[in-house]
């Protein structure tokens, strides 16, 4: 599936061709009742990177990651999975059903991001995943926050599709 390479200080995404709207608005999950996210992104750099390369760089670093991805198309393949993601958080107790995606040009995209912004470290990528849903039972409804293998590790546990309602099933197929 195509995506589409958004840049601003609250970090790099990529949003998602496919309307959200194919899923079911709630659903009810492990007792827990979902609503569904009104946008589909996968997130290349979060907010906290974001702002600490910001803060090195200056404004520019946006202009920068913008133009390394100008030869890069950007596609997100599915798999098949859901999982349950949940912490606590400032914010209260935080619960988000999320899907792993495959991004075969990230590397390219962060090989070229560190070349350009003259980083000497490499870029923490975080495990791709779009939150499609979140729980109806925090403040900010945000997602749960994988942003390394060892998040994704610690909060999700896989969530056997059969537990889900057919409309979630077709839905995540047709991502």
């Amino acid at each position: 599936m195509r995506a589409q390479l958004m840049v601003s200080k609250s970090g790099v995404l990529l949003r998602l061709s496919n309307p959200a709207e194919e899923f079911p608005s709630e659903i009810s999950v492990r007792d827990v009742l979902f609503v569904r996210k009104e946008e589909l992104h996968v997130m290349l750099v979060s907010s906290g990177l974001m702002r600490t390369l910001v803060a090195q760089a200056g404004e520019q670093v946006i202009e920068k990651l913008q133009s390394v991805s100008q030869d890069i198309r950007f596609c997100v393949y599915v798999q098949h999975r859901l999982y349950h993601a949940s912490k606590s958080s400032i914010e209260g107790y935080k619960d988000s059903l999320v899907a792993p995606r495959n991004v075969p040009d990230a590397g390219i995209f962060f090989l070229k991001a560190k070349n350009i912004l003259g980083l000497q470290d490499t870029f923490p990528t975080p495990p791709f995943h779009v939150t499609i849903y979140t729980a109806d039972n925090s403040q900010s409804r945000g997602g749960v926050g994988l942003w390394s293998k060892e998040d994704f590790e610690r909060y999700a546990t896989a969530v056997p599709l059969h537990a889900f309602p057919p409309a979630v099933r077709d839905a995540l197929a047709s991502l």
